[in-house]
């Protein structure tokens, strides 16, 4: 079983949690880019439906305007009264459409009064005062936008045709300078947000798809690299492995070299890199060990056969001093003997020599007495 200490396994377990890191985190982005992505792209088709939208305005209430100049130069050439050539614009203007009907202008003085609403009840009279459910004056705004040079737009709630619900309209209003007119038309944007709901929930569904088709990818990125963090770490571990294996066995004083282990040590003596280095330096050492252990036997066993001569000399050299022991003892023996007969004859000496003493002093004492 191998441990989770195991170097093999640390190594593995290092590239993995980096990959799935580095993939969360590729993953974190590019789920933010594309939502970011998704929320620009309805805006910017929000801003392209309007700036449309404005410019068709722009350029619808341009023709309309073309449509009093061409009036006015009526009034100019004389050919018509201003009170007949305001009639007869006001008349075309009314009856302008455009978008199938749908789109109309209007027209207010600069003090407010109504001029064309679509021959309402409203004309001819002022509305400078009117309101929107937001209790915005958008009359007045109207007037003020549409004196700004190009003219402007206005955005409020207004009723469609025919109807009474407030929905969000969008109008553009500029001047006819000669009759101090403010003449505009506008559209309800509500079929925008439509649009751009609908846009957005196109892009909804492929930013789901986009984040279906990425995670998919990492999944198996994912598997890939556990594969290949369990190839790398078997061709980098697997030669440790084996050297630190062997390296415990060696430390037993075990130096053999079985079929197996010459088979792994095969495979990774070819390799270039550090692992063959250290594989080929582990194989040298224990060559060289084994070497240095043969010639320790060859010296035991030398030793040995030296140490076995000096006990059969040593055997010898004692036999022999026994024996130099016992005529040691014996001479010993001997000189004991001698010297109890040298001081037996020692002791005779002494007696002859007081009986010699004894005769000269009767021999001495004899002679004085003849000569007397």
């Amino acid at each position: 079983m191998i441990s989770s200490r195991s170097m093999k396994i640390q190594l593995i377990l290092v590239i993995i949690g980096v990959s799935l890191a580095t993939m969360l985190c590729v993953g974190g982005f590019f789920l933010y880019r594309s939502v970011q992505d998704n929320e620009n792209q309805i805006q910017n088709y929000r801003q392209d439906l309007e700036s449309s939208i404005e410019s068709k305005l722009i350029s619808e209430t341009e023709l309309a305007v073309s449509a009093i100049e061409e009036v006015y130069k009526l009034q100019q050439s004389g050919r018509l009264t201003e009170e007949q050539a305001k009639k007869q614009a006001a008349d075309t203007v009314r009856d302008l459409r455009y978008d199938k009907g749908a789109g109309y202008f209007w027209i207010d003085t600069e003090e407010g009064v109504n001029v064309v609403l679509l021959g309402r009840d409203t004309e001819g009279k002022s509305r400078i005062h009117l309101t929107d459910p937001q209790g915005r004056q958008f009359i007045k705004e109207m007037i003020e936008n549409g004196k700004k040079p190009g003219g402007g737009f206005t955005d409020l709630m207004f009723a469609k045709p025919n109807e009474t619900t407030p929905l969000p309209k969008r109008n553009y209003t500029t001047t006819f300078a000669p009759y101090r007119w403010v003449l505009g038309t506008g559209v309800w944007i509500d079929e925008i947000d439509e649009m751009v709901a609908e846009r957005e929930g196109m892009l909804l569904r492929q930013l789901y798809r986009s984040i279906f088709q990425a995670i998919a990818a990492i999944v198996i990125l994912q598997v890939l690299l556990i594969f290949l963090a369990v190839y790398i770490g078997k061709h980098f571990a697997a030669p440790i492995q084996f050297v630190t294996e062997r390296l415990k066995i060696m430390g037993t004083g075990d130096f053999r070299m079985d079929a197996a282990a010459e088979a792994g040590m095969s495979t990774f003596l070819s390799r270039e890199d550090e692992m063959g280095i250290m594989s080929r330096a582990m194989r040298d050492m224990h060559a060289k060990i084994r070497e240095l252990m043969r010639h320790i036997a060859e010296a035991a066993e030398y030793v040995a056969a030296a140490s076995e001569e000096l006990t059969s000399a040593a055997e010898q050299s004692a036999g022999v001093s026994g024996s130099i022991a016992e005529s040691v003892v014996n001479v010993a023996g001997s000189c004991s003997e001698q010297l109890t007969d040298i001081e037996t004859a020692s002791e005779n000496t002494r007696r002859l020599s007081k009986h010699m003493r004894g005769f000269t002093t009767t021999i001495a004492d004899s002679t004085q007495k003849i000569q007397s």
